[in-house]
């Protein structure tokens, strides 16, 4: 509930912003006829943040020229009820190129785009793990895992601005995965690999021998100046 509370304030304060900066530059926005007017600056949100436990808020701008930077924040297990779930961040930097729209009122930041980004994240969870010594008693031990993800990837995707004001991206991606883990139990090899839910990190892996791994998202965006 108190997770549910705190998205839902941070829509009415996005939206509180998006109606301040509407009004703030009311004075200062040309005529609406004028259709060679683009804002720059888009502020985007993943559509469906209950899939995977996973809030993704990024900022996409600085440029009408077919081409922006991309900064991304991402919150993991936001919603996992349990110790044993993942629970950490993700951050993701990247550069669009869009390709050539056809008509000078559309905004430069529209339509089909490739994206080639770096995304890096850190999560901790606790798993039990059963350990027999040599005469079969048993022994289980809670042991704290903690991963760093570091993913070069490249995407690809479509944007669509509307009425100027709102946007809606689809894109997909795939990448390769380097991982590095570490177990706070001793008794633990450094070098055992917990089994783990690649969704649950904002990924897909099509096998646990293969570190290619792909994405896919859906996301609301508002754009400013």
């Amino acid at each position: 509930m108190l997770r549910f509370l705190s998205l839902l304030s941070l829509f009415v304060l996005m939206l509180a912003v998006a109606q301040s900066q509407s009004v703030a530059e009311n004075n200062a926005e040309p005529m609406a006829s004028d259709s060679l007017f683009h804002y720059k600056n888009f502020i985007k949100v993943n559509l469906f943040p209950m899939i995977g436990g996973r809030l993704n808020i990024a900022w996409e701008g600085g440029s009408v020229k077919k081409s922006a930077f991309e900064v991304g924040l991402e919150g993991i297990g936001l919603f996992a009820k349990g110790s044993e779930l993942p629970k950490g961040f993700a951050g993701q930097l990247g550069y669009r190129f869009y390709t050539q729209f056809i008509e000078a009122t559309q905004h430069p930041n529209s339509g089909f785009f490739i994206m080639p980004a770096f995304k890096m994240a850190y999560t901790q969870y606790f798993e039990y793990l059963t350990v027999y010594d040599g005469v079969g008693n048993k022994t289980v031990f809670k042991n704290q895992v903690n991963s760093s993800y570091f993913i070069p990837n490249i995407n690809i995707g479509k944007q669509f601005v509307l009425h100027k004001r709102f946007s809606l991206e689809l894109m997909a991606g795939i990448g390769y995965l380097l991982q590095s883990g570490d177990n706070s139990n001793p008794l633990v090899s450094r070098t055992y690999t917990p089994v783990q839910d690649p969704l649950k990190y904002g990924f897909f892996q099509w096998s646990n021998t293969l570190p290619i791994v792909g994405s896919a998202t859906v996301r609301l965006g508002y754009l400013f100046n």
